[in-house]
C-alpha cells in the first residue's frame, strides 16, 4: 500500500468528516438562536 496514497486519501476523509461536523454544529447553533427569537418574539 502506498503510504502517500493513503495519507492523501485520510487528509481528504478528515477534512469530509470536519466539514460536516461544521456544518451540523452551524444548524444547531443557528436553530437555537431561531428558536430563540420566536419565543421572545411570541412573548
Amino acid at each position: 500500500m502506498n503510504d502517500s496514497c493513503f495519507s492523501f486519501h485520510l487528509n481528504v476523509y478528515m477534512r469530509y468528516n470536519i466539514c460536516i461536523m461544521i456544518s451540523f454544529l452551524w444548524s444547531i447553533h443557528t436553530w437555537q438562536s431561531y428558536l430563540k427569537n420566536s419565543q421572545m418574539n411570541h412573548v
